[in-house]
């Protein structure tokens, strides 16, 4: 199995059509999202030009530090290792974000672009973050891809302002699968191989009781990855007042040793 799951549907009761089952009346299917990413028709057009145009000519494939090369294809056996952000980079962090998560999601995942281009020597890098959906229901996921390029006058601040604002921009357009992506690029494996995860950490939670059915069903929390050819995942999340992160890793292409080191690697840049 690729996929792990852990959601829950809630559906209202539809007694209407148990008695036009029984008289034999046919009902009309409901057509259902795609594990929750389907795009509306009116949507899909828009988004998809949007990232056409944000994913073309795409730089190389960036090597993850530590990670071992595997010739066959990962598969789905995972581990993790978590690692709570020390208190005085955390209070450094709020202090330049303001307290704006979206600014702190942006310096955490910058940093993570400044360790891949220091890894391979080079200043343009792509890597996929996973946020709440913006369109319709939050509790489903989106894929948002991030080009992080580099100018020879660039600043720490400056590149961290451009992530932000590409962010921002790419918000309206949150509501990508891998298969999207797939359709876009023409392979996952070629341009993308671990993406990090800020649904924890965007994300409160809504009780069952708040949340309206639907004849299809409505999703009340979604936690389903599919984690095909993804051999590390980093996953930022908040907890009373403290931020928390947990690498998610393929066995295959990591040791707790190779992720231990990796995330001092990652806390020493940021």
């Amino acid at each position: 199995m690729h996929t792990q799951f852990a959601g829950f549907h809630r559906f209202p009761v539809r007694f209407q059509n148990l008695f036009r089952l029984a008289q034999g009346i046919n009902i009309q299917p409901v057509v259902r999202e795609d594990n929750g990413f389907a795009m509306t028709e009116k949507m899909a057009a828009p988004v998809m030009d949007y990232w056409s145009k944000v994913l073309s000519n795409l730089p190389p494939l960036p090597k993850v530090p530590y990670m071992r090369k595997v010739r066959e294809k990962p598969d789905s056996r995972q581990k993790s290792y978590v690692v709570r952000i020390p208190l005085d980079i955390q209070s450094d962090l709020r202090k330049q974000a303001k307290d704006n998560k979206m600014m702190l999601m942006s310096i955490l995942h910058t940093a993570w672009s400044f360790l891949l281009q220091q890894e391979n020597h080079c200043q343009d890098v792509a890597y996929c973050l996973l946020v709440p959906r913006s369109q319709g229901n939050s509790a489903v996921h989106s894929l948002v891809p991030m080009r992080m390029q580099m100018e020879e006058n660039s600043t720490v601040q400056g590149v961290i302002t451009k992530a932000f604002q590409q962010f921002v921009i790419s918000k309206p357009y949150a509501a990508l699968a891998r298969r999207d992506i797939i359709s876009l690029v023409g392979s996952w494996e070629d341009n993308f191989d671990h993406f990090l995860n800020f649904v924890d950490f965007f994300q409160s939670g809504k009780k069952f009781v708040e949340v309206s059915g639907q004849e299809e069903g409505s999703v009340v929390l979604q936690t389903t990855l599919d984690v095909r050819n993804v051999r590390l995942a980093l996953r930022f999340s908040t907890d009373e007042g403290h931020v928390w992160l947990k690498f998610v890793y393929n066995e295959q292409t990591f040791t707790e040793a190779d992720i231990a080191m990796l995330a001092r690697h990652y806390l020493l840049v940021l």
